[in-house]
């Protein structure tokens, strides 16, 4: 998630597609509904992919996991 801190887009929040590092970007999955222009600042909060394993290395909050990782997916079931 990504928050806008300032400019003409402060206060309001997307999900990122993806990001490539420095160099290459960062995608959101919606466009901003107004331009962002240079030194817009904002504030980039870590993702979850409902891993157990990323709660566990990524965030150490495996004690407050919601997920329910034994349970075979819809697409494996006959």
């Amino acid at each position: 998630m990504l928050t806008w801190t300032s400019g003409a887009n402060a206060k309001l929040s997307r999900a990122i597609r993806s990001y490539t590092g420095m160099s290459g970007g960062t995608v959101l999955i919606a466009p901003m509904p107004f331009a962002v222009a240079a030194g817009d600042a904002f504030t980039a909060y870590p993702g979850c992919d409902k891993q157990m394993a990323t709660c566990q290395n990524k965030f150490l909050n495996l004690a407050n996991y919601g997920g329910a990782p034994f349970i075979p997916s819809p697409e494996t079931a006959i």
